[in-house]
């Protein structure tokens, strides 16, 4: 092995290191492969590390106006939050990347935690699953619960069976994956209506939109009284919904974090179980189980300090950090399996979407912190923690990374209007 690819595993690395190593002298300057409606400014914003398993294939710009999004699996179209990503979501554009995009409403959509979509294609990029509602103009206060629906690249909307449930109407609906499967939450946002009502017994439910049924149930005082049994003397200790993936033995899993330092894991058709002694969830930004539902990837809080200078709106920034960027830590042990260290020298810009695992648990994409004004996204090896490749965005350092994913046969970034994508 070279001394170059020895650097590559030996984390942790400064990520200014790692950054000279990949722009000196080892990018691919080549217009993409797939060619590119865009500046070659814009191209030059998603170039890559030469030395690795992705090479760009084409960047481009489209007129949707939504910041966060997703690319179908077969690479071709993009479903983007048309309310800029925001929480609540009122509509959601999609089109194919190079042709206009059709705007669809869809009432008001509650997000988070980002590690579970609101929105996602179909595994054959047949159409997106959402969800809408009837709301109050122009304040957008609920009127009725969520109605399950597809939406094609057309815009055509087809409306799913209503699924009902005795703790009220379904407040919250997020996609477990893209047949159909969702985790729905029923009673849990009262506040919200207009009227409002009481929830007397908000329940979090598994569910099969294609056939309308329910397949598991949770309810919170469920949850409250395994939190109370285990740490009775913690009077704030709450359950928050971390994470949920389809697990590869067809059983969906849920993960709640009961703070600080346990995990509850829901498992369809088994129950709970406690994860003990894990780290202080409180210090994690985003959690993403992995497809077989045994690890959970953390991203974790870096952030520089800063001090508001007087009389001025600009910020003095901090000393540069060092720590933990990602960890996986297993849902047996609760113990850290392996780590990736980096350095952040300033807050902005950001990738702002959590991590992504591919379907097959092999690779993740993780965005890296603003380092000398550049962002980047490593392309890392789930068996070992180890970085695969840099993918770089930093030429308009006034960018974030708003989205970024797995299709078919690569990776997708999305940034500011632009779709580059990236071939194995």
């Amino acid at each position: 092995m070279n001394s170059s690819m020895q650097k590559l595993r030996s984390w942790p690395l400064s990520l200014a290191a790692l950054a000279a190593y990949c722009l000196v002298p080892h990018i691919a300057l080549a217009a993409p492969t797939g060619g590119t409606n865009c500046s070659q400014s814009d191209v030059a914003e998603f170039q890559v590390s030469k030395r690795g398993p992705l090479r760009l294939e084409s960047v481009v710009c489209d007129a949707a106006s939504g910041l966060g999004g997703q690319l179908s699996p077969d690479g071709i179209s993009m479903a983007a939050y048309g309310s800029g990503a925001q929480d609540p979501v009122s509509s959601v554009e999609i089109s194919r990347l190079t042709a206009p995009p059709v705007r669809v409403d869809v009432g008001s959509l509650l997000t988070a935690p980002a590690s579970i979509p609101i929105v996602v294609w179909s595994s054959g990029s047949r159409f997106i699953w959402a969800a809408r509602r009837e709301v109050v103009q122009p304040s957008h206060f609920f009127q009725t619960g969520l109605v399950p629906i597809q939406v094609s690249p057309a815009g055509l909307v087809k409306a799913l069976p209503t699924l009902h449930s005795a703790a009220g109407p379904m407040d919250r609906l997020y996609w477990l994956n893209g047949q159909g499967l969702g985790l729905a939450a029923f009673g849990t946002n009262g506040d919200y209506y207009r009227p409002q009502h009481t929830d007397e017994n908000p329940t979090y439910s598994i569910v099969d939109l294609t056939k309308g049924e329910t397949l598991d149930s949770l309810s919170y005082s469920a949850l409250k009284t395994l939190i109370d049994r285990e740490k009775p003397r913690n009077s704030f200790a709450t359950a928050s919904l971390l994470s949920a993936s389809k697990g590869t033995n067809g059983h969906a899993v849920v993960l709640f974090g009961a703070a600080p330092e346990s995990w509850i894991v829901w498992t369809q058709g088994r129950g709970t179980r406690l994860v003990h002694n894990v780290v202080d969830v409180s210090k994690g930004q985003d959690f993403v189980l992995t497809p077989d539902a045994n690890s959970v990837l953390v991203k974790w809080r870096l952030v520089v300090s800063t001090v508001q200078r007087e009389h001025s709106p600009s910020e003095i920034q901090g000393s540069p950090v060092d720590g933990t960027l990602v960890s996986l830590i297993s849902l047996k042990t609760g113990k850290s399996q392996w780590a990736v260290n980096a350095r952040v020298t300033a807050n902005f810009p950001r990738v702002i979407c959590p991590p992504v695992i591919r379907n097959d648990g092999l690779y993740a994409l993780v965005g890296l912190p603003a380092n000398g004004g550049e962002v980047g996204i490593a392309l890392v090896d789930m068996r070992g923690g180890r970085t695969l490749q840099v993918l770089h965005s930093g030429s308009d350092k006034s960018s974030n990374i708003e989205a970024m994913g797995f299709f078919n046969r690569g990776v997708w970034v999305r940034s500011a209007g632009r779709t580059a994508r990236y071939l194995f």
